[in-house]
């Protein structure tokens, strides 16, 4: 789990700051620190007074009261106090996660700050675009901020802002495996941190510099003894000034950083110590956020030491305390993988583990049963929160009982294969019993080749047998004994990880596909979906296919445009469609470059390409369907169903047909893309994309 804190993540009052605390984990966090000297007081007032809000995790609150501190310095003609009120309701947009808006506002307010020019702001809003970009997943940029945020805090003479520039810009390159840029940038801070007057301050960037060192990419020039030793003397003086300042939340978090300086070296006592400490003090402030923490680092030393009962224990009680804060914590997708899952994803696989390898251990079948079906419970969790992520709360995802298969689908099994770092557990669901089967296999493997197969498949290609058989070896062989024991027909699959990428009807055993030998279902979760089936009496469904896109391809986001036509056109193709006709001057083709370096067109282009009759039609050609047309009409015969075709598959007309009638199944044969969040996310009609909402 990648730590990232900054000056603002320490002054908690509730669990709304925990959304704080995880904005900081990811992308860091910003200070602020403008000379308000030139700003009218009675907005200086109402700034300091509203900064307050955001700071202790009102954010909604604190958008409202920045929004009238702006209005107000327009009234006022305090241009410098518009600025920073821009500059902080960008920040605060993107603690939301409002993205758009914030590197609107952010943008607004670095252009105000840099034509007066205001030194301070222009340092401060530059550090916001920095995290932004940081956040974003776009390095450069975010370097090219936090450059100019150092040199505006240097010209400002704000050495607390330039030594925040520093630890960010050294974030950055350690995360581009440059260790030896970052530790020349934390050297200097180490030089730096004496020269701020504030004693909190201080205890704050001895706190960021101790993490960062600790965490720094190894490197054969840089002695991992010097490196420690930084780290160590940068977290005691982190641990000696918050006690001075009495601030509690910093004392924790330096010494269970010390802890994990220790547990880095295998010193497993010794971390236990400092460990300990981080958690009496949390305990004391109730930060539950960093309770999780200390108890998922205690499990792993325990768990080192082969206690496997405390061990146990102590993970049990990380992953309660996220279950308790989880709605506070925000989430982010970046390609295809959530930010919760990737921070947090471990603590759960680490009870699972701990549950997993104490149920091998007996000889008792109740006990062991029970520590299964917990070990899938848990598992089960971080579905529940991907899928709640996924739509931002717009659908309340509520758990239902775990339902005995048997009793709905005879001969029914559900396979819940658990992807753990080191090998692969399957736990197989026969009516009451649960069956247990471990392979040693590791999970960049098993990534490797169900990515593979995916894309060999999407792209109707040769030499899919090799991963297809390959994945049956691990997922299905070894439990093919007890499928054929209980006589099984039909598989319930509940994939994880790239496993979701395959169509698991496709696994091949030499002879024969899986599809051959079993009805295949796939669910998200057993306790997120009914089971239970619809009786065939009533099952009245809406029927709606798209084998040739229409209008809806204008309507289609720039990128996948841009990849739609370059893999149908190419540049001597474009140049030859007639300037004019595109309604472009001679210069402007030539300027945009349509088929440039990067692969872009650019978007006005691409609208003006559209209206070529021969272009559209490439593109239509690519997105068509073929099968959609024969499965509509071959389902329409077999249930009881109303269908839309093509030009009958419009937005409004669906709409319509939904809030007609009271169909219990919605079955759609179209293109879609699902991507990293709901907002993104879409199906293809006719005339119109469907989204989410």
């Amino acid at each position: 789990m990648t730590l990232e804190y900054s000056r603002e993540a320490y002054s908690f009052k509730s669990n709304r700051n925990i959304v704080l605390l995880f904005i900081s984990l990811l992308i860091g966090s910003s200070p602020l620190e403008a000379d308000l000297k030139t700003i009218p007081d009675s907005i200086t007032q109402l700034i300091a007074e509203r900064e307050s809000f955001r700071q202790s995790g009102h954010l909604h609150e604190a958008l409202g009261a920045f929004a009238d501190a702006l209005v107000a310095a327009k009234q006022l003609s305090a241009s410098k106090a518009e600025a920073l009120s821009m500059g902080l309701i960008g920040y605060t947009y993107l603690l939301q996660r409002r993205y758009q808006l914030a590197e609107k506002s952010l943008n607004q307010a670095m252009a105000l700050s840099v034509q007066q020019p205001w030194p301070d702001l222009a340092a401060l809003n530059a550090n916001y675009l920095g995290i932004f970009y940081h956040g974003q997943r776009r390095p450069t940029l975010s370097e090219q901020y936090y450059q100019k945020s150092l040199k505006w805090a240097l010209r400002a003479q704000d050495q607390a802002l330039a030594v925040q520039a520093k630890l960010n810009l050294a974030r950055l390159a350690n995360a581009a495996k440059d260790p030896k840029r970052a530790w020349a940038l934390l050297n200097e801070v180490r030089l730096s941190i004496p020269a701020i007057g504030a004693t909190g301050e201080q205890a704050r960037f001895w706190l960021q510099l101790g993490y960062q060192t600790l965490k720094l990419k190894t490197d054969v020039e840089i002695a991992t003894s010097t490196r420690l030793e930084i780290a160590f003397q940068a977290l005691g003086k982190a641990s000696k000034l918050a006690v001075q300042q009495q601030d509690q939340r910093i004392e924790s978090l330096a010494q269970g950083y010390l802890g994990q300086l220790y547990e880095s070296q295998n010193r497993l006592n010794d971390a236990l110590v400092f460990t300990d400490r981080a958690t009496d003090i949390a305990q004391r402030i109730d930060a539950k956020e960093l309770l999780l923490l200390w108890d998922w680092q205690r499990g792993r030393i325990l768990n080192v030491q082969g206690k496997t009962q405390p061990a146990l224990a102590a993970y049990q009680r990380a992953v309660d305390y996220i279950e308790v804060i989880r709605q506070d914590i925000p989430v982010d997708y970046h390609d295809g993988r959530s930010s919760f899952r990737e921070t947090l994803e471990p603590v759960y696989l680490g009870l699972a583990d701990l549950l997993l390898q104490q149920a091998n251990q007996l000889d008792h079948p109740d006990e062991t049963i029970r520590l299964l079906k917990k070990a899938r419970k848990t598992v089960e969790l971080i579905k529940k929160t991907e899928l709640e992520d996924y739509f931002n709360n717009r659908c309340d995802i509520q758990t239902l009982p775990e339902v005995d298969l048997e009793r709905i689908a005879p001969k029914s099994a559900a396979l819940y294969p658990v992807i753990l770092p080191n090998r692969l557990e399957l736990l197989v669901s026969i009516g009451d019993a649960i069956f247990h089967r471990t392979v040693p296999v590791a999970a960049t493997a098993i990534n490797q080749h169900a990515r593979s197969l995916a894309k060999v498949l999407r792209w109707n290609r040769e030499g899919y047998q090799k991963s297809a058989q390959q994945l049956y070896q691990w997922l299905i062989a070894p439990i093919g004994d007890v499928l054929q024991r209980h006589g099984i027909d039909t598989l319930v699959f509940i994939p994880d990880g790239a496993l979701r990428l395959v169509p698991m009807a496709a696994l091949f055993d030499g002879e024969k596909f899986l599809i051959e030998r079993y009805a295949v279902v796939r669910s998200p979760g057993l306790t997120l979906l009914d089971p239970k089936p619809i009786p065939r009496q009533d099952m009245s469904t809406l029927l709606a296919g798209l084998s040739k896109p229409g209008p809806v391809i204008r309507k289609l986001p720039a990128q996948v445009l841009n990849n739609l036509i370059s893999s149908v056109t190419d540049t001597t193709e474009l140049r030859a469609v007639p300037l004019n006709k595109m309604g472009l001057r001679a210069s402007s083709l030539t300027r945009s470059q349509p088929h440039s370096q990067t692969g872009h067109i650019d978007p006005e282009i691409i609208k003006l390409l559209l209206d070529d009759p021969a272009i559209f039609k490439k593109v239509q050609e690519s997105l068509t369907i073929p099968g959609a047309k024969k499965e509509i009409i071959a389902l329409s015969k077999l249930l009881d169903s109303k269908f839309l075709l093509d030009e009958t598959f419009i937005k409004q007309r669906l709409g319509d047909e939904i809030l007609k009638a009271p169909y219990r199944v919605v079955h759609i044969a179209s293109h879609g893309v699902f991507a990293h969040s709901s907002e993104q996310s879409y199906i293809m009609a006719y005339d119109e994309i469907l989204t989410m909402d």
